[in-house]
């Protein structure tokens, strides 16, 4: 009966063993699948071979797909070679549902290994060495990547929402050579609007021409392409070549056509003949505040036949090949403006009296362009000519007694005055605020300058005599008050005798602005020459005007340590005691 009884026992024990056995090999193989299916969902079902470059392609992607690139063919003399890959991708277009959604950045959207090691290249299996691979992310629609081929390089791309079952549309670039590139600054900088015209300014140091050259660049090898700001275009597509021409092919785009678009040169804030361009006559003074790269001519674009009161988004791009009957090159990041609501301001350019303006100026509707150029010079010209004579009292050009400065001469201080009456006198023009409230005064705060001051009454603003010109009524405009800089550049390159003294930043009230301080990504074109990392200006990419520059800010950021040269300049006027007030001398001239 014991015997029988134990037999049970072990029976059921061997059953409760096999049972464990089948449970852990279950377990096992449930390890093993679970492994294997993440190593497949990880990679992609099928692997794309790439075998010639250039290679240009769009396709969808709704989760990730992987290419193998095979390494460079050897030859008989060679045991191995290598190659300089150049990998970009752009974002063409998201599913309907994400598109209000894009973001502007894509973490590790690009994913290359270079070893035989690591052929499955995923985001749970990146590089472990920057020699054996290298990831990228996307921004602004845009990533790219450099890296050298050995071995054959295998590509992973994933899609930028991969838990969302609907395919993105995406182009994938490879070759020897950068098919796609995207600047890191906007090429244009724009420099106002009025009613239905704008002017903008190839202002990146790649497109400066030689002083010599006589032609802009031509519209064909540079193409502006500037539209009326869609509504529904994300900001996080908009450095993607491939989404910029899908827009374009939209029935909805308004583009600016090149018949509404003239372009001509300038060498306007450049840089020339500014302090550090000018030859002092000492042998040891170099060129150390501007650079070589500022000393040139520029592009600029006259657009005309523009919509009243409506937002434009201006591109710069520069064709390169045509591969599989698509066109790549190069992409400038765009900048915005606006055009105005009123005809009470008349954008002005190219004028030999005040060569830094191009802006807008306060004009009555019916008067000519000619005769209101001609009404403003004849308003400057004398405050000009009493300058100069004051000006001409000093010994400039004796070495001896005339040197004031190791850096400045009397003709950088003519320029400084002439820029500043010029923003006197050709105030900056724009929409009033206020037009449908009169109750407003011109100065709200004086410890908080307007960045728009109200002029509904032409007696009492910087331009009265414009009342002389026409027997129209009077009209209202908005005035965008000078920045400060343009009265310190005149303080900081003048002879001390002159006691030039600017108003202190808490006193400044409603006769000037300030300049804003603006990251890197806020530039315009041309406005990083200072400063790579950001500075203070007066406007920004996206249409917005803080005060009248007149080219100061760049010019005070060019000089390097510019707030310091300021405040002693200005220390050294004070400590001299001859103080001429702006007022003063406006009423003097």
């Amino acid at each position: 009966m014991l015997n029988k009884k134990n037999n049970q026992i072990l029976k059921k024990k061997n059953i409760l063993k096999n049972k464990n056995i089948n449970l852990i090999r279950l377990l096992r193989f449930n390890i093993i699948f679970n492994l294997i299916h993440f190593s497949i969902s990880q990679s992609t079902s099928t692997l794309i071979e790439i075998n010639n470059l250039p290679f240009l392609n769009t396709t969808s992607i709704s989760t990730s797909i992987l290419y193998h690139l095979p390494p460079p063919r050897t030859t008989t003399t060679e045991k191995e070679t290598s190659d300089l890959i150049y990998i970009t991708l752009n974002l063409c277009s998201p599913p309907l549902s994400k598109l209000n959604q894009v973001q502007i950045e894509y973490d590790k959207i690009l994913i290359i290994s270079n070893s035989t090691v690591n052929q499955s290249p995923n985001p749970n299996h990146l590089p472990t060495h920057h020699k054996l691979g290298s990831t990228a992310s996307s921004y602004l629609g845009f990533a790219n990547l450099t890296i050298i081929n050995s071995v054959g390089l295998w590509i992973y791309l994933r899609s930028p929402t991969p838990d969302d079952p609907q395919a993105w549309s995406i182009q994938l670039a490879i070759d020897h050579q950068p098919i796609h590139q995207v600047n890191s600054f906007p090429a244009f900088k724009v420099e106002d609007t009025d009613q239905t015209n704008a002017l903008l300014t190839g202002s990146d140091s790649s497109l400066y021409q030689p002083i010599t050259d006589t032609s802009p660049l031509q519209i064909k090898d540079f193409f502006p392409f500037i539209i009326k700001t869609p509504s529904s275009f994300p900001l996080g597509l908009s450095s993607s070549l491939c989404a910029i021409q899908l827009l374009n092919s939209s029935s909805t785009t308004e583009l600016v056509k090149v018949n509404q678009i003239q372009t001509s040169l300038t060498n306007r804030n450049l840089g020339i003949d500014l302090p550090s361009s000018q030859n002092t006559g000492i042998k040891l003074d170099r060129d150390f505040r501007v650079s070589d790269l500022v000393v040139g001519q520029r592009t600029q674009y006259w657009l005309q036949g523009l919509s009243a009161a409506t937002n434009y988004t201006a591109w710069l791009f520069q064709p390169g090949l045509v591969i599989n009957n698509l066109q790549t090159g190069k992409l400038w990041p765009y900048v915005n403006f606006k055009t105005k609501i009123a005809n009470n301001c008349r954008l002005l350019r190219d004028l030999s009296f005040c060569p830094e303006l191009a802006y807008s100026v306060p004009s009555p509707p019916s008067i000519s362009t000619p005769d209101l150029i001609t009404f403003y010079q004849s308003q400057l010209i004398p405050h000009l000519q009493n300058f100069s004579t004051v000006l001409n009292t000093y010994p400039c050009n004796n070495d001896s007694s005339g040197r004031y400065s190791f850096i400045t001469g009397c003709g950088d201080c003519l320029k400084a005055y002439t820029n500043w009456v010029c923003g006197m006198i050709l105030p900056r023009c724009t929409d009033s605020p206020f037009l449908m409230n009169s109750s407003f005064q011109d100065l709200q705060d004086p410890w908080i300058p307007q960045l728009v001051l109200n002029r509904a009454d032409l007696s009492k603003s910087r331009t009265p005599t414009l009342l002389n010109l026409t027997n129209s009524p009077s009209f209202s405009y908005g005035e965008i008050p000078p920045c400060i800089e343009t009265c310190d550049y005149v303080a900081a390159t003048c002879p001390p005798f002159f006691g030039w003294k600017c108003p202190s930043r808490q006193s400044i009230s409603s006769a000037y602005g300030y300049t804003k301080y603006l990251n890197s990504i806020d530039l315009q074109g041309g406005d990083e020459n200072g400063n790579r990392m950001g500075g203070f200006r007066s406007t920004d990419r996206f249409g917005n005007v803080f005060c009248n520059a007149l080219g100061s800010d760049l010019n005070f950021d060019r000089m390097g340590s510019a707030s310091d040269l300021r405040f002693q300049w200005l220390g050294l006027v004070g400590l001299i005691g001859f103080h001429v007030g702006v007022q003063v001398l406006l009423n003097l001239f």
